[in-house]
This record gives C-alpha cells, sequence and structure tokens, in this order.
C-alpha cells in the first residue's frame, strides 16, 4: 500500500449572510456603521468578548460608588431630659392651622420622631376626630421638601394656586360622593 499523501486544507471561510458573500453596496455600509473607525483599534492580545466583561466590571463598579451612605453621628443625650424614658413613646397637645381654624391635634412621638396625629378627644371642637389634612400632617413633620402650597398641574408643571381655588374645585366631586353615600 502507498503512503497517502494529504495537503491540509485550507481553513473554511464562513458568511453572515449572502450579502456578505456577494459584498453588497449595503452590507459594506452596515459593516462600516457597526465597527466605527476606532473598533480597530481595540488593545491587542484582548478579545472583544474580554473587552465587554471589563467594560461591564468598570460600569458596575462605577455604580457601586453612589451607594454610599452619608456618615451620621448619632450621639446619645449628655443629660436625659427630665420625665424622657428611651423607647416609651410620648404624647403632645398642639394644634394646626388649616384655612384659619386651628385643629386641636395629639402627635405621639417614640424617641423624639412623631409617628401618628390624633384628634384631641379632650378639646371640644374635634373630640377625637381627624381628617385626612390632619393625618398628612405626620408626613409633613418629616420632610422639609414638602409642598406647602396647593399646585395644579398645567401643561406638565405645577403652578401654585390658593385653597380657595381647590376647595372650588373639589366641592363638585365631594357633592357627588355624598350623594352617592361614599360608594
Amino acid at each position: 500500500m502507498s503512503p497517502v499523501t494529504s495537503t491540509p486544507a485550507a481553513p473554511r471561510e464562513y458568511w453572515r449572510s449572502l450579502d456578505q458573500l456577494q459584498q453588497t453596496p449595503e452590507f459594506v455600509e452596515f459593516l462600516h456603521r457597526e465597527f466605527p473607525v476606532a473598533a480597530s483599534e481595540f488593545p491587542q492580545g484582548v478579545s472583544r468578548r474580554r473587552w465587554l466583561q471589563l467594560m461591564g466590571a468598570s460600569f458596575a463598579l462605577t455604580g457601586l460608588t453612589g451607594c454610599r451612605w452619608e456618615k451620621e453621628t448619632i450621639a446619645p443625650f449628655a443629660n436625659r431630659p427630665a420625665n424622657r424614658i428611651p423607647g416609651v413613646p410620648q404624647h403632645f397637645a398642639t394644634s394646626w392651622d388649616f384655612n384659619g381654624v386651628a385643629r386641636p391635634l395629639v402627635v405621639t412621638c417614640y424617641d423624639g420622631r412623631p409617628i401618628k396625629v390624633e384628634g384631641n378627644p379632650d378639646h371640644p371642637e374635634s373630640l377625637g376626630g381627624t381628617d385626612a389634612f390632619s393625618q398628612a400632617l405626620v408626613l409633613h413633620l418629616y420632610d422639609p421638601d414638602r409642598s406647602t402650597t396647593v399646585l395644579q398641574t398645567q401643561g406638565g408643571v405645577g403652578v401654585e394656586q390658593s385653597w380657595d381655588t381647590f376647595i372650588a374645585a373639589a366641592q363638585p366631586l365631594l357633592n357627588q360622593l355624598k350623594a352617592a353615600g361614599g360608594a
């Protein structure tokens, strides 16, 4: 038997599409848009996959820098206020002015933080009852950036209005709800 001499086969060439095989002008334009001029300047020895891995990791690490909390030192009282026991809620009688009328309230604070607003049961005007505005006051006590005026959205922009304008706009809706028995 005679030895078989085989010549190494030429490496196969693969195409993305028939357009690449034919080198149509549309494909050449697409190729130039997909790989811009600077795309050939990848560092030698770094594959495109590895480059994307490195860029993804750097973006993830950059995002982690935004997760820092502002350092806040919480120190205990040097001298504890009289009649103050940590962990025991305190109740304060106060009033809140709404449309020129004082609303009697009782605010419950837990370790100095307001957590609940209720009507004052000892006051003849409220007898312990509150409304939505009084209940929302606890959010006002927390958030200094909360709006202090009535805003109406007009064209995507908040325009400052008066309480009288709000009441005039809300009154027909409230009358409908009252007529329907709150349904």
